[in-house]
């Protein structure tokens, strides 16, 4: 799953966001001496300092920084492109690349009515939607936004949206180029150059995607805990 977020207001102001949560990943309950599956977040980029440091103190979120534009284009599609901070010389992520990470263009799929959708229905199919993130090693930033933890974290993202549309993603990296199949295969989907075609390889250029206008989003607070190694290594 890839989000695309536009915060126009949170307790740290408004800020742009690009998160991935690839599938569920296997950990340990310590507790319990039990495996578990969980959703995590792999990658995620953000457009200010004060998001990027607390989603790493509060839920272990490996935020960090980049610059988002976004295009409103004249036949009602949105460019967006994400370009994340390199590091320089020294080992600080101190600009933002030229070359985006992300690139996509979407739009609204025409004559379909909205719809309300909420997350926190999840629980009522027997769904477990819960984050479970490791601890996170610390980066080197301009402002100390990459801190380190120690702890892994639970927690539970909540997102509701009463106007909720289906919309087209194109992910090509070049527009126009009909080639590219809806679906496509690895052999299909490269460029002239030999390089991959689209943003991600081999999923296609073309993908359905969902728009939650006016969307409200709640974080619980985390449940964290030393994984045992951690805890017998403190009692020494």
């Amino acid at each position: 799953m890839v989000q695309v977020i536009r915060y126009y207001d949170s307790p740290v102001g408004p800020y742009d966001e690009l998160l991935m949560v690839p599938g569920k990943f296997e950990w340990k309950d310590d507790g319990k001496g039990e495996k578990r599956r969980n959703l995590r977040i792999t990658r995620i980029y953000v457009s200010q300092e004060r998001t990027c440091w607390n989603g790493r103190m509060s839920w272990n979120i490996p935020k960090h920084l980049a610059r988002f534009q976004f295009v409103d284009h004249a036949d009602g599609t949105t460019s967006i492109s994400v370009f994340p901070y390199q590091t320089d010389d020294s080992g600080v992520e101190s600009a933002p690349s030229t070359t985006p990470f992300f690139a996509a263009t979407y739009k609204n799929i025409p004559y379909l009515p909205s719809f309300p959708i909420s997350t926190g229905i999840g629980k009522y199919l027997g769904l477990d939607l819960s984050i479970v993130q490791p601890s996170l090693p610390e980066g080197k930033g301009m402002c100390g936004e990459l801190p380190g933890t120690k702890r892994w974290c639970k927690m539970l993202a909540l997102e509701y949206s009463s106007g909720t549309s289906w919309g087209w993603w194109d992910l090509g990296r070049k527009e126009g180029d009909e080639r590219v199949p809806l679906l496509g295969d690895e052999g299909e989907n490269r460029g002239r150059e030999g390089g991959n075609e689209n943003w991600w390889p081999g999923i296609g250029r073309w993908r359905v995607g969902v728009k939650m206008e006016d969307a409200m989003m709640e974080f619980e607070v985390g449940e964290h805990w030393l994984p045992v190694e951690s805890e017998e290594e403190l009692e020494v």
